[in-house]
C-alpha cells in the first residue's frame, strides 16, 4: 500500500493462478513420492506401520493439508514475494549504473535469489534433527522455486509445489519434514541405514537423493511452465 503497486507484481498477478497452483501440487505430489519410494526400494526407510484409519483419515488430511497450504503461501511470499522483488529492483538499479547492461533485471534477480536462498536454507538450521545436507537441500530447493518465479512470473507454482512436497512427507508418508515430525499422521516410519542416503533425522530432505529430485523439479519448470516476464510494471517495460 506504501508504494502504490499491486500484489501481482510480488508474484500473485497473472491470468493462470489456478494452473500453475495444480501443476504445481501434483508436481510436489510426484516428487515426493519418488523419492520416498527410492528410499523404501533401496531399504533405506522402513514403513512400519498405518497410524489412521476410517473417518481420521479424510479428517486429518485435510486439516494437514489447509496447514500446509498457509505454510506454503507463508514461506513462499515472506522470501520470494516482496523481498525478492525489492531486493531486484535495487541491485538491477546498481548493475544497470555501474555496467550499463540490459541484463541488469536478470542479475538483479539472480543475486537476490542466490541471497535469500541462503538465508531460507539457513533459516531450517533451528529445526531439531537437522542436518548440514538438509540445509543445503532447503537453500537448492528454494532456488528452485526462484526459478519457477523467473519463468512465470508466478509464486503460484512453488506454492502448490511446496505445500503438497511439505503435506507428502508429513502427512501422507509421516518422515521427518526438515527434522520435524508431526502427529496424526497417516503411516509410522523410521530412516535406516547411512545418514548421508537415508537422511537420517533430517528426513527424506538429508538425502544425498534429494539432489536428483531438485534437478527433476527444475526440469519440469523448463519444459512444462508457460514463460513470463518477472515483475512486469510499467517501470520496468519503459
Amino acid at each position: 500500500k506504501i508504494e502504490r503497486r499491486p500484489n501481482s507484481v510480488y508474484g500473485f498477478g497473472g491470468n493462470r493462478k489456478l494452473l500453475l497452483f495444480a501443476v504445481g501440487l501434483a508436481g510436489g505430489a510426484i516428487c515426493i513420492s519418488l523419492l520416498v519410494l527410492t528410499l523404501w526400494r533401496t531399504g533405506l526407510l522402513v514403513i512400519d506401520s498405518r497410524l489412521l484409519f476410517g473417518s481420521a483419515i479424510l479428517r486429518y488430511a485435510s486439516i494437514w493439508l489447509f496447514n500446509f497450504l498457509l505454510v506454503g503461501l507463508f514461506e513462499e511470499y515472506s522470501a520470494r514475494g516482496y523481498l525478492q522483488y525489492t531486493l531486484t529492483r535495487g541491485l538491477a538499479s546498481l548493475y544497470q549504473r555501474a555496467f550499463k547492461t540490459r541484463h541488469s533485471v536478470a542479475l538483479g534477480f539472480w543475486t537476490s535469489a542466490i541471497i535469500l536462498s541462503i538465508l531460507f536454507g539457513l533459516g531450517h538450521g533451528k529445526n531439531p534433527g537437522e542436518s548440514p545436507i538438509g540445509l543445503l537441500s532447503s537453500g537448492l530447493a528454494a532456488m528452485v522455486f526462484c526459478l519457477s518465479l523467473w519463468r512465470t512470473g508466478s509464486l503460484w507454482w512453488a506454492i502448490g509445489f511446496h505445500s503438497s512436497w511439505d503435506w507428502g512427507q508429513s502427512f501422507l508418508y509421516g518422515v521427518a519434514n526438515s527434522g520435524t515430525v508431526i502427529k496424526h499422521n497417516l503411516l509410522a516410519t523410521h530412516a535406516a541405514g547411512k545418514t548421508i542416503l537415508s537422511g537420517g533425522t533430517t528426513g527424506p530432505e538429508g538425502s544425498i537423493f534429494i539432489l536428483a529430485v531438485l534437478t527433476l523439479a527444475s526440469l519440469i519448470i523448463f519444459f512444462t511452465l508457460p514463460r513470463a516476464q518477472y515483475g512486469k510494471t510499467p517501470e520496468h517495460s519503459t
